[in-house]
């Protein structure tokens, strides 16, 4: 996280330098990216929370759009949060709160609307330091607390989380009754979990925090979105997810009417994580539902709907948990065909279709390991142009990465262990490769995707130790060692791999006759992910 806001830091930095521009010659249509400026107003959602930010502006539909932004900014729907902040602007273009959300909704450093992001961090710190009068009689023209939290964000950006999160706690210290303030400040001090799955002492505090603020607004969607947010990705060993998360996520949908496709779409998430497949899928069905009806109303294009792209790509996971693999399969077939305009390459949507639509079908495959499964993997991994010249390509050092461990997988499965090793020799080559390359990939917007799809390969690296060791402790050990570097996956998309290693050392100690451990460790993949079908048939056959 830290390098990813240095790489943002360099970027914002070298167009501050130019200085900031001109009052005449800024156009607040330099903010707005092309393909929202085409885009009709955008709704106001209820049962979102109220802010009641006391936005400096003489307009009150301005204030209104900009209060709705940072609700739907803190609901994760950060292009309806950035609609509504340029609708702030077009009718207000000094409206310096409408900057600073703005900022924040894309604040990705490597966001394709970065150039937008830019001109709004230059006008947003323009206006925070404007005064009216001259000498010692000039004062600041914008309210104290509006140029604080320009402030905080610019700080957030420049210098990382750490100095960002004190600056908003000071923030909040000052101003009390500002709720936003006291959220945004836990939220930026949390610490999360360790790699064992414990909770830092800096998480445990953030949370006692929030929780404060839930026992004081119970009802309040902001309020119980931050508590759910804080804690929806977290170790399956650090939080009880059904019994603690899953109920307030229920709370949320029913308090936005039913209306909001983001909640939905995290309910969905807690669901699978919690093997409660039938609501997992009916939730992300009414996500798409939802998504899909805004799409339609407001003329929103496949490529800008990263929401609706996302939730597919999930839902096809849960069909999957379900054991309708052909139901999943059509379904990415469908998001796989959505067509990206000229200059859209650099989009969430792309990015969401290539690193993982294109990836699911042999990652559905490999998780089940059924019969002819692993052929049917290596058949559905994209296939690339060849390439004009040597130089190095992300993507396809990940697809050759799949390629090898699907390899050695035969290989072992066919009884050729030798050859199995050297497709093993050959992954390992291509990991050292892929670990040399990853500084180089920070200021893509596939970074963190490439680095999950390192994470996951380097997982599997370990697995194909463990079935290629011929001594039985050795074995164990490298099974162990995958373990430790599975983490929680995103509650945006699915895991890479749809399994936990625990199912491959239950699978051992099965076939070692030690079926005390087997249970032991076919228990602890489900506790980890409950929604595994091989997991669940390991055990049973086990009783």
């Amino acid at each position: 996280m830290q390098r990813i806001i240095l790489a943002s830091l360099l970027l914002l930095m070298s167009l501050l330098s130019a200085g900031a521009e001109d009052e005449k010659q800024f156009d607040v249509n330099s903010v707005i990216a092309e393909p929202v400026a085409k885009l009709p107003e955008p709704r106001f959602w209820n049962g979102v929370g109220e802010l009641n930010l006391l936005v400096f502006t003489e307009d009150e539909s301005v204030r209104k759009h900009v209060n709705q932004g940072f609700v739907l900014l803190h609901a994760s729907w950060d292009f309806e949060a950035y609609r509504h902040f340029t609708t702030a602007l077009k009718k207000d273009p000094n409206c310096l709160m409408a900057y600073c959300g703005l900022v924040l909704s894309v604040a990705n450093p490597t966001h394709e609307w970065k150039a937008e992001r830019a001109k709004a961090f230059n006008r947003m710190i323009t206006l925070s330091e404007y005064k009216v009068g001259e000498g010692e009689q000039a004062r600041w023209y914008y309210p104290d607390i509006e140029r604080g939290y320009a402030f905080c964000i610019a700080t957030l950006l420049t210098e990382g989380s750490g100095p960002g999160s004190k600056a908003f706690r000071q923030l909040s210290n000052k101003y009390p009754k500002d709720l936003q303030l006291k959220l945004l400040a836990a939220f930026l001090e949390r610490g999360g979990y360790s790699d064992y799955g414990d909770i830092r002492p800096s998480q445990r505090a953030s949370l006692a925090k929030v929780r404060e603020l839930v026992d004081l607004y119970p009802e309040n969607p902001l309020v119980l979105n931050f508590w759910l947010m804080m804690q929806a990705e977290a170790p399956y060993q650090a939080v009880d997810v059904m019994q603690v998360l899953m109920p307030t996520a229920k709370k949320l949908v029913v308090l936005s009417e039913g209306k909001l496709p983001t909640w939905h779409a995290v309910l969905g998430h807690l669901a699978w994580r919690s093997g409660e497949l039938e609501l997992a899928r009916l939730s992300f069905e009414r996500a798409i539902e939802l998504y899909s009806q805004w799409q339609s109303n407001d003329q929103i294009s496949d490529v800008n709907a990263i929401g609706l792209c996302r939730a597919k790509i999930f839902l096809a996971a849960v069909l999957y948990a379900e054991g309708k693999i052909q139901d999943a399969l059509q379904l990415l077939g469908e998001v796989k065909s959505i067509e990206l305009p000229d200059g859209r390459q650099f989009s969430q949507v792309a990015t969401a279709l290539q690193w993982h639509a294109k990836l699911l079908p042999a990652q559905i495959y490999l998780a089940r390991g059924g019969k002819g499964d692993l052929k049917k993997a290596l058949s559905v991994l994209p296939t690339l142009p060849a390439q004009a010249s040597g130089g190095f390509d992300p993507y396809k050092i990940v697809i050759d990465g799949y390629t090898l461990y699907i390899r050695a997988l035969e290989s072992e499965e066919a009884g050729k262990p030798e050859q199995a090793r050297e497709y093993y020799a050959k992954l390992v080559q291509n990991l050292e490769l892929m670990q040399k390359a990853q500084p180089k990939m920070v200021q893509q917007p596939y970074y963190v995707d490439y680095v999950r799809a390192l994470g996951a390969l380097k997982i599997h690296q370990f697995e194909l130790l463990g079935l290629l060791s011929a001594e039985s402790e050795l074995a164990a050990n490298w099974y162990r060692s995958a373990i430790d570097r599975q983490h929680p996956s995103s509650r945006l998309l699915p895991p890479e791999i749809l399994y936990p290693m625990e199912f491959r050392l239950a699978e051992y100690y099965q076939n070692e006759s030690d079926l005390e451990n087997a249970r032991k460790f076919a228990n602890q993949g489900l506790k980890r992910m409950p929604s595994c079908p091989k997991c669940k048939a390991l055990l049973k056959s086990l009783k």
